[in-house]
């Protein structure tokens, strides 16, 4: 079946966006693309005065509050990707950061994929 040029430009760019995260994919072929957004929204925000926290993963990434923790999870106790700190300011927050091997991952991730889409 020949594909049209609609459906041949949708499978290019897929085939483009399977090429960025391929990388995690070497990781953890399970991925799910919520875990990727994760990590790549933490590693973009974690500067700012407030923070990162496991809510800003739920309102920014349209995830529930268990989708959020199984994100955290999986970065920071399988991988150590990630480190969480208490809120000197809220307590009852806590704060994301990349650790130096999460730093390390996304660089990687980085020269990996840069140019390829």
């Amino acid at each position: 079946m020949d594909l049209t040029q609609e459906q041949k430009s949708e499978q290019t760019l897929l085939d483009r966006l399977y090429a960025r995260f391929e990388h995690f994919y070497d990781l953890d072929p399970n991925l799910t693309l919520s875990h990727i957004m994760g990590l790549l929204y933490i590693k973009q925000h974690q500067d700012r005065l407030e923070g990162v926290t496991n809510s800003d993963l739920t309102e920014k990434l349209v995830l529930s509050p268990s989708g959020a923790t199984r994100i955290i999870y999986y970065w920071e106790d399988i991988h150590g990707f990630l480190e969480t700190k208490i809120d000197q300011k809220d307590r009852r927050r806590r704060l994301l950061r990349l650790t130096a091997n999460g730093e390390e991952f996304i660089a990687l991730y980085i020269r990996k994929t840069h140019g390829n889409v």
